[in-house]
């Protein structure tokens, strides 16, 4: 399928090297287009390079609405089975209705992390618009846009412990979103061991899952226990570049647009709002 015509000419992947700059100009040559990080399209939702900013991801935007062309980005998580699994316990109402979200992601340093003189560039500020809280968190938040829908109230503390490199390396926030649905979530990356959770807990009992992981997917409430074990596809991304395929095809809709990618941005760039701040962080 990768290797087909159609979709050879349905999108454009463009590195992630390449500025915003390059992005808004190759909005014109007549086909839609991805923009990838290191590894997939826009991704995560445009927080690197391309886009370090929701700002920059509203250009994209507009760049894409000119051309009158569509914007995908690489939030893949809505196509996986995993995902589709936790949300179709959401909509069989399996825990009522959900009264707050906990999100807790941390793990050990990489050895990369402490070579001052080549650091990674997702711990570089002025390239990936933060640290690992950027490249990570996006996701979780990006997921929970699809089952819940936005988030419109966000507070974030940042900090950097370790001093390792000069992004942050610790994040604690609290949100709520439009739905009434409130939250809160910590990360580190400079913790002696790993963590990834995120819990829903509803009315009537709680899911449990992680973002990164393979762990089962777990439903307590009082009456019983049940769990999934649900594996990532080989190729991970197939899911979605097929869901961008019968988009541009007319036979069905890609759950992850510029647009829906944008919010989450959003609520990236309220967290490290004060995080910037104090250490002069801009991309203007």
């Amino acid at each position: 399928m990768i290797l087909a015509k159609s979709v050879q000419k349905a999108f454009l992947i463009l590195l992630i090297l390449f500025f915003l700059s390059a992005c808004t100009a190759t909005s014109s040559p007549g086909q839609p287009w991805q923009m990838q990080d290191g590894q997939n399209h826009v991704q995560k939702p445009y927080d690197l390079l391309p886009a370090r900013s929701h700002q920059e991801c509203l250009a994209m935007i507009e760049a894409s609405n000119k051309s009158s062309l569509p914007l995908f980005t690489a939030y893949y998580r809505r196509s996986l089975p995993r995902f589709l699994k936790v949300r179709s316990l959401l909509e069989e109402d399996a825990i009522g209705r959900v009264r707050f979200v906990r999100i807790e992601l941390y793990q050990p340093p990489f050895d990369s992390d402490h070579n001052r003189n080549d650091l990674p560039w997702r711990v570089i500020p002025g390239i990936a618009g933060g640290g690992y809280f950027i490249d990570l968190a996006s996701h979780t938040f990006d997921i929970l846009d699809y089952y819940f829908g936005p988030i419109d109230r966000v507070q974030g503390y940042a900090e950097n412990h370790a001093g390792l490199y000069p992004a942050e390396d610790v994040v604690s926030c609290s949100f709520m979103f439009r739905s009434g649905i409130a939250g809160n979530g910590f990360w580190c990356f400079t913790a002696a061991q790993k963590s990834d959770v995120i819990e829903f807990i509803g009315e009537k009992g709680k899911i449990i899952f992680s973002t990164f992981s393979q762990d089962p997917i777990r439903l307590l409430t009082p009456d019983l226990v049940k769990q999934w074990e649900i594996k990532n596809p080989r190729h991970i991304q197939l899911p979605h570049i097929q869901s961008i395929v019968n988009d541009l095809n007319g036979v069905g809709t890609c759950p992850s647009n510029g647009i829906s990618a944008a919010r989450t941005s959003w609520v990236l760039d309220q967290i490290l709002h004060e995080w910037r701040k104090k250490n002069n962080i801009r991309f203007d």
